[in-house]
């Protein structure tokens, strides 16, 4: 259902997908390629706090909260993406309850990423030395 619902759309590495506090206009399942995904704090510095690559899914939480972006997202690697515009991503899930299971999935395997995440920047400041962030994908 997704993919008949979705847009290929082909990104040259230097583009920009999306940055924080953007309003989310869908959802972007990576093909291939290399996204590295960024925050900036209050004073304008910059951390990269994971990189996405084929099998990630971008701006899902705000697709489903309607709250804007919280990263930036910049493509590294020449990317493809299947995007699903975020009315029609909202009613295939409203309306599949195996499409809102595996969603469900996603989000918690986000969740737990984010924790590590935190844990990783956590021990950075400590000056432990910095440690790889697992692969959300299981």
């Amino acid at each position: 259902m997704l993919r008949s619902a979705s847009v290929l759309q082909l990104i040259p590495a230097g583009s920009n997908l999306f940055l924080d506090g953007d309003q989310p206009c869908g959802v972007f399942f990576v093909q291939s390629g290399i996204i590295e995904m960024s925050v900036a704090n209050r004073v304008g510095r910059t951390r990269q706090v994971c990189t996405a690559g084929p099998g990630d899914v971008l701006g899902l939480s705000s697709s489903i909260t309607g709250k804007p972006l919280d990263c930036r997202a910049d493509v590294t690697e020449d990317a493809t993406l299947q995007f699903v515009p975020r009315t029609a991503f909202l009613e295939i899930i409203r309306s599949n309850p195996d499409a809102h299971m595996e969603i469900v999935k996603v989000l918690s395997l986000d969740i737990g990423r984010c924790y590590e995440v935190l844990k990783a920047i956590d021990a950075q400041n400590r000056g432990e030395p910095l440690r790889a962030v697992p692969s959300p994908r299981p």
